[in-house]
């Protein structure tokens, strides 16, 4: 019996979640005992690229515990197949007909040469994290070889983890570092296919050669630039003559620049969350809800999926039979998936909400960013989470997961296939 494709991702990213529970139970990767329920929230916040932590990652756990840590969101930011079919044919064996679909499930379907594709995938990530670390050690002389890495590689695969214990708060107006780690969180959030069509096209037009970006490149990157601009603008108004009051003008700058890049699923921050306006938190809910684009390291509904709800519902009041954008026409198909994506995530969020409301008492603003953050796999909060009861970080635990894997996909893997092929008579009903 074939096992179905979402499945094999889902069954992928649990083995690696119990593999790295089992590790940080391990009693040289902490400096002190841990709790079952903390070592499986660590490593499913690690491999879900989330960043919400129980523990501190610099003081609780050793290095071996860290460098644990830091396998995890590695291999959670590039996706277990991707990895796991990368070392396949490092060993010099084919891939799969079942691999080609798993692969095509996680890459949304998108047309590609994979060898061609993961190849790329493995010398960019290892050039852009060996970069990104040689220039935290640079622009940071103060911090040791494997923070520097580390910081890197969470950035690139947004995971959020710091062994800062205020995260980057010390550098907020420290330039050099806040471009640098927005400039890989942009980098691993835009995803691999964007960024391999932003290279072709570039070098299309050095060599004076015919090339255009694909459809999908361009929503991402205008959406991704208004986003950007939106929520910087939100933070900058809103935090102005309150949490930034005492800030000078290009700290105000950074700060909310930096906030605005690192709530699409990068978990980072450079000010206290928890100080922050509830019309500052609404905001980055928002991002965080959205989160990062198709087939990068970074979780939430995906950009794309944004831009077509919006688009979709455009369409649909102008009683147009297309979605058009760029002088292209979309697929229904694809709308109808992104409203499914939509709204899946919406009654997860409000049923982890509720869940969470019942058994904790933290606050609603403060329990919905939480649970937003999970599902985003964003990692910010509010400093509500080391606080949560045993019940509350399995909910957690649950939207984390559910989050990078995508309700879409489990949708896939849970449901039975319909073998019927007859229609029933259709039957109007009232609505609105």
């Amino acid at each position: 019996m074939q096992i179905k494709p979402a499945r094999i991702i889902i069954f992928s990213f649990l083995s690696v979640i119990i593999a790295g529970t089992l590790l940080l139970l391990l009693p040289a990767s902490t400096s002190q005992q841990v709790s079952f329920i903390d070592a499986l929230f660590t490593a499913t916040s690690a491999t879900c690229v989330t960043g919400l932590i129980v523990k501190d990652t610099g003081s609780f756990f050793t290095p071996l515990g860290q460098g644990i840590i830091m396998l995890l969101f590695q291999f959670g930011g590039l996706g277990i197949m991707t990895l796991s079919t990368i070392f396949a044919l490092m060993l010099g064996r084919r891939i799969t007909i079942t691999g080609r679909k798993t692969l095509s499930l996680a890459f949304e379907n998108v047309e590609f040469d994979m060898k061609l594709l993961l190849k790329g995938i493995v010398i960019f990530t290892i050039l852009i994290e060996l970069l990104g670390a040689c220039l935290f050690k640079l622009f940071f002389p103060e911090m040791g070889i494997f923070s520097a890495l580390f910081h890197s590689v969470s950035a690139f695969c947004n995971a959020g983890f710091s062994l800062f214990e205020t995260s980057f708060q010390k550098f907020r107006s420290l330039g050099s570092i806040n471009i640098l780690t927005t400039t890989l969180i942009i980098a691993g959030g835009l995803g691999f296919l964007v960024l391999f069509d932003l290279m072709r096209w570039v070098k299309g037009k050095i060599l004076k050669k015919s090339s255009r970006l694909t459809l999908h490149s361009k929503i991402v990157m205008v959406v991704s630039l208004i986003l950007i601009l939106v929520g910087m603008s939100s933070i900058f108004i809103i935090e102005g003559d309150h949490l930034f009051s005492e800030y000078s003008f290009s700290e105000k700058c950074f700060a909310s620049y930096f906030q605005s890049v690192t709530a699409r699923t990068a978990g980072f921050n450079t000010v206290n969350i928890g100080d922050l306006q509830s019309g500052s938190k609404l905001a980055l809910g928002a991002l965080m809800f959205i989160g990062a684009s198709p087939g990068s390291t970074g979780g939430g509904i995906k950009t794309v999926t944004f831009a077509l709800v919006i688009l979709g519902l455009i369409a649909l009041l102008r009683r147009s039979a297309q979605i058009r954008v760029a002088k292209r026409a979309i697929p229904m198909q694809v709308f109808e998936k992104a409203i499914v994506i939509f709204v899946l995530s919406i009654v997860w969020i409000f049923f982890a909400t509720t869940v969470l409301s019942i058994v904790e008492n933290k606050g609603f603003l403060n329990i919905l960013f939480e649970v937003i953050s999970a599902f985003g796999t964003v990692g910010l909060s509010c400093g509500i989470t080391a606080g949560l009861t045993t019940v509350g970080k399995f909910i957690i635990i649950l939207t984390m997961f559910f989050g990078r894997i995508g309700p879409v996909t489990l949708v896939i893997a849970l449901a039975s296939r319909d073998e019927a092929d007859f229609k029933l008579p259709e039957e109007n009903v009232m609505v609105g």
